[in-house]
């Protein structure tokens, strides 16, 4: 009865050189949603749950994990598909929200981080329009442009006349 969405760091491990020795499993769902959710899986599970994982605590808890489960609270229009009744993140969701949130996310940044866009770039058609709308609900447009015009060799001009 709630609106949710799913995805894992493992989908970014064909566009990075080094690969990570784990794997996040992210589970977005509606803010009122995420404290019942996170105590479900806690009795259900014996694994690795985390809700709402700051920084000290990826860098203390999870990142020597070899799995993961994060809950963080859904940001409202995030692009997200459905594949046989599952909502999964789209790319364009993945690469803003990797790019955004440098606490959870700091083993894709650096390096990585421009691997990861050029070959996802690369490989798949990225719907700019839509990269960027997310974008400005993350309120990263303006840093995104720059990284990607200055940091990689995506031709983002080209990307973007149809979209302004």
């Amino acid at each position: 009865y709630t609106q949710y969405l799913i995805w894992e760091t493992g989908a970014l491990h064909e566009f990075m050189t080094l690969q990570p020795g784990q794997n996040q499993i992210i589970l977005e769902i509606d803010k009122e949603a995420t404290e019942s959710v996170f105590n479900k899986l806690k009795e259900q599970s014996s694994g690795n749950i985390f809700l709402e994982p700051n920084r000290v605590t990826f860098e203390r808890y999870i990142i020597d994990s070899t799995e993961s489960i994060l809950l963080l609270q859904l940001v409202t229009q995030s692009p997200k598909m459905k594949t046989k009744g599952v909502v999964s993140a789209r790319l364009e969701k993945i690469l803003v929200d990797i790019f955004s949130d440098e606490d959870r996310f700091f083993t894709f940044h650096g390096q990585e981080m421009i691997n990861i866009f050029e070959n996802a770039f690369s490989m798949y058609w990225i719907n700019t329009k839509t990269l960027f709308r997310y974008a400005g609900r993350r309120k990263v447009v303006e840093r995104l442009k720059n990284f990607i015009n200055t940091r990689t060799q995506i031709e983002l001009s080209t990307l973007l006349e149809n979209i302004e």
